[in-house]
């Protein structure tokens, strides 16, 4: 099973969003909670965090691109029972 890792609504009127930093690569494991990347509203930093555990495949995004919310910042694999 796949979960999209999106950018969150940060409730920032006017806000122009970008990437500033991937805290993990693809192909690592992560579990709820693992920061994932930094995204940048202004002087305003937030980090991006996982809500599912499996392995993460981050998209072919740059530090510095302009994001917009609910856009794809990679998946997160999960395995099917009896993958193991």
């Amino acid at each position: 099973m796949q979960h999209e890792v999106v950018v969150p609504e940060l409730d920032l009127d006017g806000a122009s969003l970008s990437l500033s930093g991937w805290l993990v690569k693809s192909g690592v494991q992560v579990v709820p909670g693992d920061p994932i990347c930094e995204v940048c509203a202004g002087d305003i930093v937030v980090e991006v965090g996982a809500r599912y555990e499996g392995i993460f495949q981050r998209e072919s995004l740059e530090v510095d691109q302009q994001l917009q919310t609910g856009m794809r910042l990679g998946l997160i694999e999960q395995p099917e029972a009896g993958d193991f």
